[in-house]
């Protein structure tokens, strides 16, 4: 499996866990917001950056955390990409 494929399901898979209830991941386009599209809260988000840290290497102190790049899976893909790829 390449590389991005397996960094793309494995953050489709974490985002499974911290879904509200009701909500799939699956079900929304991947440059749509999570938060506004009611898929995701804001508690969420903090699990989320800890886990591009821990799980990717990302490090948001450099560049600082912007919900509107993180906000999509098209834009987490993206921070994962520019910080390790």
């Amino acid at each position: 499996m390449h590389e991005n494929t397996q960094t793309r399901e494995a953050l489709l898979q974490f985002l499974s866990t911290i879904a509200r209830p009701g909500q799939q991941v699956e079900d929304v386009n991947e440059n749509e917001n999570l938060i506004e599209a009611g898929v995701i809260d804001s508690l969420s988000l903090v699990h989320l950056i800890l886990y591009l840290e821990s799980e990717h290497g990302v490090d948001l102190r450099v560049s600082g955390v912007d919900p509107n790049e993180i906000g999509s899976i098209a834009g987490m893909l993206a921070v994962i990409e520019s910080q390790v790829g």
